[in-house]
């Protein structure tokens, strides 16, 4: 057994591991820990396979970006719960139109189409 596959089997390892403890985490910021984790051990996994492009773009998009934007969602939502606070009504009015509108146009009453 070589060095590189011993290599490759700790890191698959690792990943299952770091995967599966994503989705088990019970709290919303262990779980963004681990998805950018889960992102970087990707991005070194597209290395090992070669594909260094993939593997720049796994680690800024999934690593990186995603995992900021989830974190400030995170960070958002802790504060939102520890003062009280009430979703305002545009963000409200905003969820409802998109729910709407992801549900299909709604059906005339009088003569059942659209």
């Amino acid at each position: 057994m070589t060095i590189l596959s011993v290599f490759d089997t700790g890191l698959v390892v690792l990943i299952l591991g770091i995967g599966a403890s994503t989705i088990a985490a019970r709290e919303a910021f262990a779980a963004v820990i681990g998805f950018v984790v889960y992102g970087l051990l990707l991005a070194i996994a597209w290395v090992r396979l070669a594909a260094v492009d993939v593997a720049l773009t796994e680690a800024a998009i999934g690593g990186g970006m995603t995992g900021m934007l989830m974190l400030g969602a995170v960070a958002r939502l802790r504060f939102a719960r520890g003062n009280g606070t009430r979703t305002s009504l545009p963000a409200r009015l905003a969820g409802g139109s998109i729910v709407r509108t992801a549900r299909g146009r709604p059906r005339n009453r009088h003569t059942g189409t659209a």
